[in-house]
């Protein structure tokens, strides 16, 4: 913005001058420029102070420094007196100081008080002028006028409109660029739209033009106002007593009805008002009379107010209604003027725009404040075409009580004209304290026949100014804070709350009417631009009927504290004349209302035939206080009569507190994100929904005159739902205690779990439809149904279990007194059967128990543990009773008994049988079970020379002294590693295991006689057994320590050895159930094994490799104890002690090959009987109760062949090493054992 050049200086001695006798005479300062004529001492006439209107370009613009007053306090004689005026286009203020008005006129009529007019005055004018004819160009349009034109014009502005026709068109400017005077044409920059052609009462004004525009924030505007200072007006008390004339009580006074103005706006154009943060535009009246402290004058194009300073107006004197009506403007007495009788209440507001205003934007930034303050004030009314509002401070209006006393008056008024429509788009981040109006009438005579209990509130329908239609828009969003209630008529109307509001919501749909409505001509008025064409107003004779839209949207999703009252209503157009088209509509209101916050208030809703009012909630907020706790007083929801369209719709999950009373329908369906019902055809369970889920509170009453559809979700009856029909879809769900007056229809599921569900009138159980009853300790639920009972024979009947049922239990599901057509199939599952039959009128369902033995593919464990488990009751055995699949059952009782698949055994069997071996092999590579001394000569190379020292031994071969061959000392330490892995397949429907041992040996042996060789060992091995099939998650851990003593004694060609010991056993257990819920059951216990064996064989050389025919035979017994398991879900068992024998004979042949001089291959293959234990038999019992049951497990087999190899090496002259494998096979079982060892020798 350019402002360089806007003071021009006075001399300083004038300034001096001027200044002392200003301080002289007034105790002010003042600057005046000389671009602008007048000054406070030496006004340019009585009407206006200063006069800014130079001709030379930017020099009719003012600055006001900020050590500047420029104050008018003198006293006059009479006449209304601006301060400031500017004219034209193209102007600037920029008050840094004070600007104030305050004048005294003590005599006269005239008592208008204005501070700053920007914009004011003319040219030339015209009323009623015909334009001739409007010639668009490409950028350019030509205009011929009625009147002569002059060419002073050029360069000036053209404000072209039509203000105060039926067919008002806003005003709009254009620059001249060239007069015709010939033709009586003029030119302008510009297309000129065509409707500014034709006849009416058309308008045009010659404005000056001071260079057009200024540039703000990169916005041009016709002119301007920047304030940091005080901007002021006012009709003081002193004025109003200097005018008092008439006697008591008829006394008055002209300045008491006088009108007060900070700043005001006149001609066509585009204007700013930036009121900065220091910066205050004030009006006060000590009076009744009118005051605003900005205005949108009546030709204004735009007005736009940036304001984060202070704007008020303010009335002082405190009022009592006298009267109120619809067709004059309200009467009071006033507090100050006791001697006064009641005078009209004139508008007092912080902003006010005229109805031939364009539009107007207020933008009321952070700590922004715009206040109507005093009895009947409000802070903005608003008559524009269009009215935009955003707040992110403070917009309030404060009654003369002060504090925070927001009664008698309005924060934001916003209304139309002339049968025209109007619309406010207000979007609020601050604080609003205040009533919201949006209204067909004159704003201050709706909202005090609304509230002032003086005159009939119907009578508003009737106001006769400021009438039009009114819409609205209004977003408070989640940092808004209105408290203030809500005043609408018809129109369409949309609020939306994310924040906080405070008060009632009143919506009047009801046709509006002024004038005379009369003669038999409709005349269609015409729409806005959003809806062009026909709209619903009429003009009849010279009355008009405003109809509006009658549309009302609230959704609220923050806190909304209130009520909400709709007055719905029909009106009708009948042979309305709209051009050439004739229009026949009938228009009703249709509402919607949309709660998913906190709502701490009642819904009332006055409807009508034709009327439609929808309600949506969504969860659980409506009948909640901001703070979220319940408000019992609140949450009813009324429509007064029943004739219109009233549905409830409830989505989410939440509870109804408050009574429902002459809806018309009620619905609760899915949601589009919320996933649908269960679509499968499964008649064992009711389906679960992916739907709402609403409680009708107990004591409350439900009244839907139409129907009651649940068509998705759960509807919890606890109170009195009152419906001539319940329609549950196939998704819906009914519950609850309460009572159902009317007939219900059933394609889904009716859930009366425990409990009694009453329902006055006939019930139909359609085809897939459900009802469900729960069984518990104290009974089970029914349907008592006063009336007949109609049951499709694909409808089922499904009993939920809290109990373990028996075999020939009767249930009574379903009573009714007229009876029963048709018998449902009642949802069996795999353990649980049931017969349904009809006695004495009631629906009766008898249990019928299922052995687990006679599920085909049960295991016989399994069907002991679950026959034990059902044995008493308890929540797993419901939950199993409820399973519906046989091979679920089946995997369950695998689950659920105990291992009994040789596991454990087998493993204890594997590793004593891996030591074994190792020990042998450690003999075998001693020499101790090789051939004596007279063993048949063998051939040269490792350890085939003939022995010379009977106590010594190579590689097993024979015995040697000699240094040329690998001969290890008498005495020897030795260690060995060693794996196991065992896989057992499932037999007889019991899972198999996989098994993985991990272990270590080490020991001392000697000899002690020629021949004769013995040693202990001593060792540890952790066992993992994890099971296969159903049992795949079940695992035992095995921590095993063992010792052993061992021996050898050697003969002429043969051998025997021998050895025996004891391992103890830590087992740590691990079940898991998945069928039918998860569960895991955890033990400890342990055990030991006694071990012993004995092994003869026969060393035969054939060339350089012996073989040995051998006999075994090893006994051991494996004990465990008794443990207890525990789990979270029942399944954990006592476990009895476990005593297994093994008794295992071996036939077979060992050979060795030497395949280099210090390098021998071993092979053996054995066959292996078992005579005692080859199967597992448990005792156990549940440990939530029941008896101890049997669980029997497979044979296993018992012939195994064991197949092994072996390698044997000297590494150095004190020390060997070898590897080993084993495998041990039979029937359905295959084990694996690897070892290592390395032998030390001294």
């Amino acid at each position: 913005m350019s402002s360089a050049n806007h003071v021009l200086r006075r001399p300083a001695a004038q300034l001096i001058l001027a200044s002392l006798a200003t301080a002289l005479s007034m105790g002010v300062s003042q600057q005046a420029l000389a671009a602008c004529a007048g000054s406070v001492a030496s006004p340019n006439s009585n009407a206006i102070t200063v006069l800014c209107n130079n001709a030379s370009p930017g020099s009719a613009n003012l600055t006001v420094d900020d050590n500047t007053t420029y104050v008018d306090t003198t006293t006059k004689a009479s006449g209304s007196n601006v301060l400031l005026q500017f004219d034209g286009h193209g102007r600037e203020l920029i008050n840094n100081g004070t600007v104030t008005n305050d004048r005294i006129i003590n005599g006269g009529t005239g008592r208008n008080h204005t501070a700053v007019v920007m914009g004011a005055s003319t040219i030339n004018a015209g009323n009623g002028t015909t334009f001739n004819s409007v010639t668009p160009g490409a950028t350019t349009t030509t205009i011929k006028l009625g009147p002569t034109v002059n060419t002073a014009w050029v360069n000036q502005s053209i404000i072209l409109g039509s203000y105060d026709g039926d067919d008002f068109t806003a005003a709009q400017s254009y620059v001249i660029q060239s007069v015709d005077t010939v033709n009586n044409t003029v030119t302008v920059a510009g297309v000129v739209p065509s409707n500014l052609n034709g006849t009416g009462d058309q308008r045009y004004s010659i404005v000056s033009n001071y260079g057009a525009t200024t540039t703000v924030n990169g916005v041009a505007y016709n002119n301007v106002i920047i304030n940091n200072g005080l901007i002021s007006s006012s009709i003081k008390g002193a004025e109003i007593t200097a005018n008092q004339t008439g006697a008591s009580p008829t006394i008055t006074s002209g300045s008491n009805t006088g009108t007060v103005k900070g700043v005001t706006t006149s001609v066509a154009g585009t204007y700013l008002i930036q009121n900065n943060a220091n910066g205050t535009i004030k009006a006060t009246h000590d009076g009744i009379g009118t005051t605003t402290a900005v205005e949108a004058g009546g030709q204004v194009t735009s007005l736009t107010i940036e304001n984060s300073g202070k704007i008020i107006a303010e009335r002082t004197t405190a009022l009592t209604l006298a009267a109120v009506s619809a067709t004059a403007a309200p009467t009071a007495t006033e507090a100050n003027w006791p001697g006064f009788s009641a005078q009209n209440v004139a508008l007092v507001t912080g902003v006010y725009s005229e109805e031939e205003a364009q539009s107007i934007t207020v933008n009321n930034r952070a700590g922004g404040l715009i206040q109507g303050k005093g009895d009947y004030t409000g802070a903005l009314y608003l008559r524009a075409e269009e009215q935009s509002i955003t707040n992110y401070g403070t917009i309030e209006h404060v009654s003369s009580a002060g504090g925070t006393d927001y009664s008698k008056g309005y924060a934001i008024a916003s209304v139309s004209n002339g049968g025209g429509i109007r619309e406010l788009e207000f979007t609020n981040y601050g604080t609003v304290h205040g009533d919201i109006l949006s209204v067909n009438g004159n704003a201050l005579r709706w909202y005090a026949l609304s509230t002032s209990g003086i005159g009939s509130v119907d009578s508003r329908l009737l106001i006769n100014s400021h009438t039009g239609q009114a819409n609205s828009e209004i977003e408070n969003k989640a940092s808004g804070v209105i408290i203030g209630n809500f005043w609408y008529s018809n129109g369409e109307h949309e609020l939306e709350n994310e924040g906080k509001i405070v008060g009632n919501i009143d919506v009047d749909q009801r046709d509006t009417t002024y004038g005379t409505v009369s003669g038999s001509v409709v005349t269609v008025l015409a729409g806005d631009d959003d809806n062009p064409g026909p709209s619903n107003n009429t003009s009849q004779g010279t009355g008009f009927t405003i109809r509006g839209d009658k549309t009302f949207e609230f959704e609220n999703s923050g806190s909304f504290t209130g009520n909400l009252t709709i007055t719905n209503a029909t009106s009708t157009i009948t042979n309305g004349v709209y051009g050439s088209q004739t229009i026949n509509k009938t228009v009703a209101s249709d509402n919607s209302i949309e709660n998913s916050g906190k709502f701490d208030g009642n819904i009332l809703i006055k409807d009508v035939a034709g009327a439609k009012n929808t309600v949506t909630l969504v969860d659980d907020g409506f009948g909640r206080k901001d703070d979220g706790s319940v408000n019992t007083a609140t949450g009813n929801i009324t429509a007064t009569t029943g004739a219109g369209n009233n549905i409830l719709n409830l989505e989410g999950t939440g509870t109804l507190r408050g009574d429902v009373s002459k809806f018309t329908t009620l619905n609760l369906a899915a949601s589009e994100d919320a996933g649908g019902g269960d679509d499968d055809d499964d008649d064992d369970a009711p389906a679960a929904s992916g739907g709402p889920n609403w409680t009708f509170a107990f004591g409350k009453t439900f009244e839907f005159l139409s129907a009651a559809n649940i068509d998705a979700g759960t509807l919890n009856v606890e109170g009195i739902l009152k419906t001539p029909i319940t329609n549950i879809g196939e998704d819906g769900t009914l519950k609850g205690t309460g009572t159902i007056q009317g007939n219900v229809l059933n394609k889904g599921t009716i859930d009366v779990a425990d409990k009694t569900l009453h329902v006055i009138g006939n019930v139909t159980l359609d085809d897939d439809s459900k009802l469900a009853t729960t069984i518990t300790n104290s009974g089970n639920g029914v349907l008592a149904i006063t009336g007949h009972l109609n049951a499709d024979d694909d409808a089922t009947v499904v009993a939920n279990l809290e109990r373990v049922v028996w075999s020939g239990e009767e249930f009574t599901i379903a009573t009714t007194t007229t009876g029963i057509t048709g018998l449902p199939e009642v949802a069996e599952t795999a353990l649980l059967h049931w017969d349904a039959s009809v006695v004495s009128n009631n629906l009766v369902i008898t249990a019928d128990r299922v052995d687990a033995n006679d599920i085909e593919g049960m295991s016989k464990p399994g069907a002991s543990a679950i026959n034990a488990l059902l044995g008493f009751d308890s929540e797993l055995g419901v939950a199993l009773l409820g399973v519906e699949e046989e091979d679920d059952v089946k995997k369950a009782g695998n689950q659920l008994a105990p291992e009994t698949n040789f596991a454990t055994q087998q493993a204890a069997i594997a590793l004593n049988s891996a030591v074994g071996q190792h020990i042998d092999m450690r003999l075998n590579a001693v020499g101790a079970t090789g051939g004596a001394p007279s063993f048949a000569s063998g051939p040269s190379g490792l350890g085939m020379k003939q022995p010379s020292d009977p106590n010594r031994s190579n590689l097993g071969g024979g015995l040697k002294d000699d240094d040329d061959f690998v001969a290890p000392r008498s005495a020897a330490l030795w260690g060995q590693a060693f794996g196991a892995g065992l896989n057992q397949n499932g037999r007889e429907q019991v899972d198999g295991y996989d098994a993985r041992i991990y272990g270590a040996l080490a020991g001392y042996d000697n000899w002690i006689s020629p021949g004769v060789r013995v040693g202990v060992a001593g060792g540890y091995a952790n066992t993992r057994i994890n099971g296969d099939g159903d049992t795949s998650q079940n695992h035992t851990e095995i921590d095993s320590y063992l010792i052993q003593a061992y021996g050898a004694v050697k003969g002429a060609g043969w051998y025997a050895s021998a050895r025996t010991g004891f391992t103890w056993n830590d087992y740590d257990t691990t079940r898991v159930l998945t069928i039918p819920f998860s569960d895991k059951a955890e033990g400890s216990h342990d055990g030991g094994q006694f071990n012993a064996s004995v092994e003869i064989g026969a060393p035969m050389r054939f060339a350089s490799t012996i073989l040995t025919p051998v006999a075994s035979l090893t006994y051991s017994r494996l004990h465990q104890n008794g443990y207890t398991e525990s789990s979270d879900g029942g399944m954990a068992l006592n476990v009895g002690s476990q005593d297994n024998d093994s008794l295992v004979s071996g036939l077979g042949l060992k050979a060795l090959v030497p395949i280099a001089n210090d390098t021998v291959i071993q092979g053996r293959a054995l066959w292996l009987h078992e005579f005692a234990d080859d199967a597992q038999n448990v005792t156990a019992s549940f440990a939530a109760g029941g008896g101890t049951f049997a669980a029997g497990g497979p044979a296993v087999g018992r012939d195994t062949a064991g197949l092994g190899v072996g390698m044997l090496a000297q590494i150095s002259a004190e020390s060997t090493f070898e590897l080993n494998y084993d495998a041990n096979v039979r029937e359905d079982y295959l084990a694996h054992i690897g070892s290592a060892r390395i032998d030390v020798h001294f």
